[in-house]
């Protein structure tokens, strides 16, 4: 945990003492301009923002979906759903949109839940 936090701070005060900023010339009654600094580390369970502007915090890494859940996205759009694999991170269903008709393939990525047919 101290070499993570420690190389952390090590990168933060590096890249804000490498950054330099230009300030454009104004005229005398123009508004000054605004400087908004982030800058982000990626962990393994999210991201965390550092920054002067409207972000900052932690933003947690989204859960995948389950094969059930995944299921249950496609259940909402489509009257048929079979399953066909859930491995890897893009799941593959057999649907219908009405109850009769022919099956049309359906990849569903797990981090997402975007589908699209095949």
């Amino acid at each position: 945990m101290f070499k993570k936090t420690t190389l952390a701070a090590a990168a933060l005060a590096t890249t804000i003492a490498a950054a330099t900023v230009t300030l454009p010339v104004t005229s005398a009654n123009a508004a000054p301009p605004v400087i908004n600094l982030s800058i982000g580390i990626g962990t393994p369970g999210g991201y965390i923002q550092f920054g002067t502007g409207p972000y900052g915090g932690f933003y947690p890494q989204p859960a995948p979906l389950s094969c059930f859940q995944a299921k249950q996205v496609l259940k909402s759009d489509f009257k048929k759903v079979s399953t066909v694999e859930c491995n890897g991170g893009v799941y593959t269903f057999k649907v219908k949109k009405h109850f009769v008709g022919p099956w049309k393939t359906v990849k569903l990525n797990r981090m997402t839940g975007h589908y699209w047919i095949v």
